[in-house]
């Protein structure tokens, strides 16, 4: 089962979603745009549950019993834009790490940050607003910038099985946290 939340009220969209630092955002960087533009996030956090009863009514019975604590989105969901008319990224890579740690960038031998940039140029019409997002991306390991200027729908699409609290988020990082270096996966993978 997926719900689909509308993220076009760009006034209200910082106040009930809150992407970064604790989101991260799969995403394939696209030479051209056509139109439409979508990513995978995981660890997005829903500050006022209460504000969406039908997408409470969906959730674990464990879960539901907890709004209105803020909830976090244990799993990935979809970003998804359309009709856009242009935009840009920025991507300014972390220096590789074997553990988990403080997230420090990478710089150049005059100790300036890295970054990359891509710019979709378009015009937008009328009917179009500008959105700004902030991730950390996940290939390669890096903050990510993103700003698209769409007139269309723009939506996170998720399962609702996927939301946790989130308190069970902080107090479980192991569980409920995004698993950069799939570590559950391979000790869940391994046989007896």
């Amino acid at each position: 089962m997926q719900y689909s939340f509308d993220l076009r009220d760009n006034r209200h969209y910082p106040t009930r979603f809150r992407l970064y630092p604790a989101a991260v955002a799969a995403l394939e960087i696209p030479e051209r745009l056509d139109g439409s533009l979508a990513f995978l996030a995981w660890g997005v956090i829903l500050d006022y549950p209460a504000q969406y009863p039908d997408f409470v009514a969906l959730l674990p019975s464990t879960v539901q019993s907890r709004v209105p604590e803020p909830l976090y989105l244990s799993g990935w969901g979809v970003v998804q834009f359309q009709s856009v008319t242009r935009g840009s990224i920025v991507v300014s890579p972390f220096h590789p790490r074997i553990s988990r740690g403080d997230l420090v960038p990478l710089t150049d031998r005059h100790g300036k940050a890295v970054h990359f940039t891509r710019e979709w140029e378009g015009t937008a019409d009328s009917a179009s607003q500008d959105y700004t997002f902030d991730f950390i991306l996940e290939q390669p390991y890096s903050y990510m910038g993103l700003s698209v200027s769409s007139a269309g729908p723009i939506r996170l699409i998720t399962n609702p099985a996927d939301w946790v609290t989130l308190r069970q988020a902080t107090d479980e990082v192991e569980k409920y946290g995004h698993d950069l270096t799939r570590s559950r996966q391979l000790v869940e993978s391994q046989v007896d």
